[in-house]
């Protein structure tokens, strides 16, 4: 009840500031653009192409990001990124100070009100159900629409374009670190496993782990020459743990937990291969163009899966569990016919 006459109020207020909108609106003039992120570590990764766009389209402007503590760190030398303002402490004042002149919100509609109170003079987002709320311009929904796509459709709204690549950028310290490790470890045609995920700090996702006795069938069945590496962070070594015990492929290493995103993501560069579930790792492994197969459950690989045309995803049904070892190993097979 409270919900609906906070949306029937929001409403009336949008109604109201669409009416005042000067027509004239100026994007010569904007000079600096606040971006709302959603939660997710991928949600951020996925966000950088509409990210990139919107520097590229004001050149001049500083384009700022409102993130999520656990998340704001994936856009660490971005170079299209101004500040990264985090949900923590002042936030909202720090925003409110900086006066913005384009709001641009990638989460729900009541985002929505942080860009309005902010007094941002221009806003563009999502027209999912309500969220067109107080906004000016809304993309609109599409079923099964690449949710890269459907950002970059919110920014091309105002005449900001780019491709679906992502980008993250690898330390120098990272990048180093990997190669030190490769040569010392003699490791060769290196395959990345991720075998968890779904552990997002606002939203466990159980259902999106493929079982680890599949991974270790595929892990036996594949080449042995190969160095399999297992990637993660700690929620995920309880499964890597099992993986490492039942396989009978020697050279493989155990790093969920170990390493961090950024170093995981210089291995994963060095990868031949990367087989995943639907993760953030997966999201990176394809912003660096390694050859991956990815496999779904409940999630829409049509609006999450990997663009890069060395990806191929898996999808059975809604539970993870329908997709077989044979299906990934065929897959391996119909990659590297590519």
């Amino acid at each position: 009840m409270v919900r609906k006459f906070l949306i029937y109020s929001i409403k009336s207020a949008n109604l109201a500031a669409k009416n005042l909108l000067r027509k004239d609106f100026d994007l010569k003039g904007v000079k600096k653009i606040i971006v709302i992120l959603p939660q997710g570590l991928g949600d951020v990764l996925i966000s950088t192409p509409a990210i990139r766009a919107l520097k590229k389209r004001f050149k001049n402007a500083r384009v700022d990001i409102l993130a999520y503590p656990w998340s704001s760190f994936v856009l660490n030398g971005n170079p299209d990124v101004g500040k990264i303002i985090e949900r923590k402490g002042a936030w909202f004042f720090k925003i409110l100070r900086e006066k913005y002149d384009l709001a641009v919100n990638f989460e729900l509609f009541m985002d929505n009100l942080i860009s309005f109170f902010a007094g941002a003079k221009y806003r563009i987002g999502y027209a999912i159900e309500d969220n067109d709320l107080l906004l000016h311009k809304a993309a609109p929904y599409i079923k099964d629409r690449h949710v890269i796509t459907y950002a970059l459709d919110v920014v091309n709204l105002i005449g900001a374009k780019s491709d679906a690549r992502m980008d993250i950028f690898i330390p120098s310290s990272a990048e180093k670190k990997i190669k030190q490790l490769i040569k010392k470890e003699k490791m060769r045609k290196i395959i990345a496993i991720a075998p968890g995920g779904g552990n997002n700090p606002y939203k466990k996702s159980p259902g999106k782990v493929w079982s680890w006795k599949k991974y270790v069938e595929v892990i036996d069945n594949m080449d042995h020459d190969s160095t399999f590496v297992i990637l993660g962070d700690k929620n995920d070594s309880e499964i890597a743990g099992k993986i490492i015990k039942n396989v009978k492929n020697l050279k493989i290493y155990d790093f969920t937990g170990k390493m961090g995103i950024f170093e995981s993501a210089a291995l994963i560069k060095n990868s031949k291969l990367f087989i995943g579930n639907d993760s953030f790792l997966m999201h990176v492994a394809s912003a660096l163009d390694t050859p991956l197969i990815s496999l779904f459950g409940p999630t829409n690989p049509k609006r999450l899966a990997p663009l890069n045309k060395k990806a191929i995803y898996i999808k059975k049904g809604e539970n993870i569990e329908d997709i077989n070892p044979s299906d990934v190993l065929k897959t391996v097979k119909s990659l590297k016919s590519r």
